[in-house]
């Protein structure tokens, strides 16, 4: 009845403030993917907690839009309410905007709170809005007055991250900025992406759980740098080093006033997409506003040879873990101790065992049988599923460690797999390794690749709902832009340097789940006819599933493919093992 209650006293609110609907966004003031629990409002008001996902709650009804990773799992955590699923993606489900259009008249106010909602969003909204007379208020905060129990903003401390580690300072990157504002005669560049200040000063913090980020604007102009943050996150001795950098410290809230006094002579650049409206609408309308992707958001995604090093470094220690992880769950997963959960804070255990850990990267996805199907399930204490009998086990995790991020999706089969199992799993594969073989000329994008992945489900009739690959970052978010591998990424092109994700799935309703993921990195191949040609390098280190592939479906080449890479894997992690844990990982890599 929680939700009835406080559905019903954001109505009374919105009576009081003539508002006819409202629209409530998983997001915080920087747009981050994973968000604190302070600003966890759309899970309040729902019950909801999958990390995408947009609740709309008028006079008279509400709706919850997510996408395919969720859909599962929103509809039964929505059921028994009265709020609608709209399955976002899905031909002839309503938008947003298509809903409250249809439920709105001329006068209308559709509210939110404008410091949790984008620039681009904003002028969306605003555009289709204004079409049928229908105004916006974007001063409206759902939850003030209402959240009582509303958990405190994290109060972590910044750190350094040493350029061992980052393998380029702070100045020289501020220094490639400033060339590029230069060439795009900006004179002030607003940052509000976390992940982009955290590369571009190279610090870290923990303001959000698995990102290891800290909660400030960063304000770059042509001889300094501003960075807002609540100064008792920052030591001392740090402060002096980021003013020995050119980078001064204001306290975070003083961020308002700073926009609203710059000078209506200069140009200003900043991410429409990130920088929120409530902040971007505070620029004086005779600035010259520069709205493009973050300068620093291509920068960062080009690792350079330090980070590289780095991450294959992070990739042995990653291997190491899940061999002794997996082992231990191939030993021990008839005896019935297991849970899904449990299950999960046994691999985090492993990880954090491992020198250079700090975290996970996301909080694991451990499916088993037909939760595996649930594409970003999560399992609960008290409520996962009991690992008994045979099954699917599909177990998606990742580590940040001081060497990289790590991401990676195995699915294995506890007992004795079904031929329809086996046949999902080696089309999944086929797919997995048609893109890690890729060669590809210069200016291919992911939008371009993404069918190599699908091409062997096609051909049975089979398809997945999520993208193919995302970019990850360095310590830093898991999913990073600007690069993807999916049938809509044809704007940006792959790079070297650019590291991806490679995980086609394929989820039954009711069965099982299967998903194979791999981090790639994107190097030069050779110089082709006309242009030089790119391949991919994968670093993840650990074994697919023998038992689980079929290899009359399978080509030579893509046998070669596998028994290549887990020689690779053997061979890598060989020096780190030992002999019982050497001799289990031998057969697991044995040769097809």
């Amino acid at each position: 009845m929680y939700r009835e209650e406080r559905l019903k006293k954001l109505r009374e609110k919105m009576k009081l403030s003539g508002v006819k609907a409202v629209i409530i966004p998983s997001s915080d003031p920087h747009n981050s993917e994973y968000i604190h629990p302070h600003w966890q409002a759309r899970k309040w008001f729902s019950g909801f907690g999958g990390s995408a996902g947009t609740l709309v709650v008028t006079l008279e009804e509400s709706g919850l839009w997510t996408d395919f990773r969720y859909y599962i799992e929103a509809e039964e955590s929505l059921k028994g309410s009265e709020i609608k699923l709209f399955r976002d993606g899905l031909p002839g489900v309503l938008t947003v905007s298509e809903f409250l259009l249809e439920r709105c008249n001329h006068g209308d106010v559709v509210a939110f709170d404008g410091t949790l909602i984008s620039t681009k969003d904003y002028k969306d909204y605003k555009i289709k809005f204004s079409n049928k007379g229908v105004m916006i208020d974007h001063n409206f905060n759902p939850v003030e007055g209402l959240w009582i129990d509303r958990p405190e903003g994290s109060n972590t401390k910044l750190y350094e991250l040493d350029t061992t580690y980052t393998g380029e300072s702070r100045e020289s990157k501020l220094g490639r900025v400033r060339e590029i504002m230069k060439q795009k005669k900006a004179d002030y560049y607003v940052i509000s992406s976390l992940a982009d200040i955290a590369w571009l000063l190279n610090i870290r913090g923990g303001d959000i759980d698995f990102t290891p980020v800290i909660q400030a604007y960063l304000v770059v102009n042509t001889s300094r740098s501003i960075l807002f943050i609540d100064g008792s996150k920052v030591e001392a001795e740090i402060s002096t080093k980021l003013e020995l950098s050119g980078v001064y410290l204001k306290e975070y809230d003083s961020i308002s006033e700073y926009i609203k006094n710059i000078s209506s002579d200069m140009t200003v650049l900043y991410m429409p997409e990130s920088l929120n409206c409530y902040l971007s609408g505070l620029i004086h309308n005779d600035v010259k506003v520069l709205q493009e992707n973050n300068i620093t958001a291509d920068l960062k995604a080009i690792k350079n040879s330090t980070e590289i090093s780095n991450i294959k470094i992070a990739m042995e220690k990653d291997g190491v873990a899940l061999v002794r992880f997996f082992k231990m769950v191939f030993e021990n997963y008839r005896n019935g101790e297991f849970t899904e959960f449990s299950l999960g804070q046994k691999l985090r255990e492993f990880r954090l065992g491992i020198d250079g850990c700090i975290d996970e990267s996301f909080a694991p996805i451990v499916g088993f049988t037909s939760n595996g199907a649930l594409c970003h399930y999560k399992a609960e204490d008290g409520k996962s599923k009991r690992i008994a009998g045979d099954g699917l086990l599909l177990i998606d995790s990742g580590g940040q460690y001081l060497y990289g991020t790590t991401d990676i999706t195995r699915t294995v089969s506890l007992g004795r797999p079904t031929v329809e199992q086996i046949l999902h799993y080696t089309l999944v594969l086929k797919g997995h390794i048609r893109l890690a073989m890729a060669k590809y000329p210069e200016g291919t994008t992911g939008g371009q690749l993404d069918i190599l992945a699908r091409e062997a489900l096609w051909n049975r009739g089979l398809n997945y709902g999520h993208g193919t690959g995302h970019g990850v970052g360095y310590f830093l978010g898991v999913h990073e832009g600007p690069q993807n591998i999916s049938s809509k990424s044809f704007k940006v092109p792959l790079k070297p340097g650019m590291i991806t994700s490679n995980e086609p799935g394929l989820y039954i309703e009711g069965k099982h789940g299967i998903r194979l993921e791999n981090l790639v990195l994107t190097k030069e191949w050779m110089d082709g006819l006309y242009q030089k040609f790119f391949c991919f390098e994968t670093l993840t280190l650990f074994p697919f599933e023998i038992d689980l592939i079929d290899p009359e479906l399978l080509t030579e080449e893509e046998i070669q493919w596998i028994n290549s890479y887990h020689s690779e894997v053997l061979n890598r992690l060989t020096p780190f093992l030992d002999s019982e844990e050497l001799k289990w990982l031998e057969e697991k890599c044995r040769e097809i």
